[in-house]
């Protein structure tokens, strides 16, 4: 599983032969499990409930990337009339297995500013999150193109039409969730001023007379 992070090539090439869901769906859920057990490892412990929030936030990010996977296959099958949900699948858990990784390492290694100091833990940090989104995206690119048997600029258009649309669907629920909150808190005080003129309307309730 960790060759994703140190011999990605060989790692896609063998997903792309073997095919194994199996693997796939371990690579995705350690990944979650990964990014779950962040919060209960970090120093800057705010939550109420951090085990209810590690397990919220793994099956979230679980659940999203089959989302994702779906949406991928979907598009790439219209664009290229080829590949499945594995190909997708396989795309999207590899990438976030080795961001998944370098977060979970980064978060113990702010440990260790007590030790050898905020400036030195800070910089290897960073250069493992830079060197950590940039083999995530590449992966995830070259995964794609691999299993899908596609192009590079085919693959990009995919993830472009499916982030667009995840965004504006975010966009347009939160849209909706305001425009509703909103109708609600009119609603109420609708209600509220019906109360207080019926209240003022009863005989010797309203102060004016």
């Amino acid at each position: 599983m960790f060759d994703i992070i140190y011999s990605p090539l060989k790692a896609i090439s063998k997903a792309k032969r073997v095919r194994s869901y199996g693997k796939t769906f371990l690579v995705l859920f350690t990944a979650s499990v990964f990014s779950g057990l962040i919060p209960m490892v970090s120093k800057s412990m705010f939550l109420l409930s951090p085990w209810k929030f590690a397990i919220g936030l793994g099956a979230g990010l679980f659940i999203v990337h089959i989302i994702l996977a779906a949406l991928l296959q979907l598009v790439m099958y219209v664009l290229t009339q080829r590949g499945g949900f594995y190909e997708g699948l396989t795309t999207s858990a590899y990438g976030f297995f080795i961001l998944a990784a370098s977060f979970l390492v980064t978060t113990f290694i702010s440990y260790l500013k007590p030790y050898v100091g905020a400036l030195p833990t800070t910089i290897v940090t960073t250069v493992i999150l830079i060197v950590s989104f940039i083999m995530s995206y590449a992966v995830t690119l070259r995964t794609a193109v691999e299993l899908f048997q596609s192009d590079l600029f085919t693959v990009i258009i995919a993830m472009i039409i499916v982030y667009t649309a995840i965004v504006i669907a975010a966009y347009i629920f939160m849209l909706k969730r305001f425009v509703g909150g909103m109708g609600s808190f009119d609603a109420v005080s609708s209600m509220a001023k019906g109360g207080i003129g019926g209240i003022s309307s009863l005989p010797g309730m309203n102060p004016f007379g």
